[in-house]
């Protein structure tokens, strides 16, 4: 199913002309659960994103994308959890730079941004895992479904209330359904009426720099 709904969401965004924004790219470490360091580069904190496909760059954002024609599955051991919705996963050909793809995390200066790292650390550091994917950016990131045993991470991290349904990546409505269900229970960043979007988080910050 989670396959299924991979597959027909990115062939979706990209016969729209492009997958939308995806978060910016942070370089973090893990002390006692929470990630230690953030160091960002200029590049990085471009709000600039473009999706390739045909030949033709499409721009709509931060960094590229280029589509992939099937899935693909990575299975490894989660290495780092970078924030809320990044990771590491590290099998035997090496590290693999995860982004779990439909959700958007709270920026770790944001409002219970180091709640839903830990949270997500919690979950899945150290455990081996499956990544389902069928698109990756050109610095490498894989875009996927991370999955421990038969557990959708990606669905439950919206359950708890650590990130929103990133609706610009195309429709997923069991993740809509999660986020309502969080939100009405106020769960985990629900719990504050004024929280606000990372997309919206990032734009800000971009605006000040």
């Amino acid at each position: 199913m989670a396959r299924a709904i991979l597959i027909a969401t990115l062939t979706a965004a990209c016969l729209l002309g492009g997958l939308p924004s995806l978060a910016v790219t942070f370089h973090r470490s893990f002390k006692n659960g929470y990630p230690a360091e953030l160091n960002v580069s200029k590049e990085e904190a471009n709000d600039v994103f473009s999706i390739k496909r045909g030949g033709v760059t499409h721009s709509d954002g931060r960094g590229r994308v280029v589509s992939q024609t099937s899935v693909r599955e990575l299975e490894g051991r989660v290495t780092r959890v970078l924030d809320g919705d990044r990771i590491v996963v590290t099998d035997r050909a090496g590290a693999h730079r995860v982004r779990l793809f439909q959700i958007d995390a709270p920026e770790l200066e944001q409002a219970y941004g180091r709640e839903a790292a830990a949270a997500l650390y919690k979950r899945i550091g150290g455990k081996l895992v499956r990544v389902e994917w069928m698109a990756q950016d050109t610095s490498g990131w894989i875009l996927g479904t991370v999955f421990l045993d038969d557990l959708e991470i990606n669905k439950l991290m919206i359950d708890e209330g650590c990130a929103w349904h990133d609706r610009r990546t195309g429709p997923a409505p069991h993740y809509s359904a999660a986020e309502k269900k969080a939100r009405d229970a106020k769960l985990g960043l629900w719990a504050d009426p004024a929280a606000v979007n990372p997309m919206n988080f990032r734009r800000a910050r971009a605006k000040k720099k």
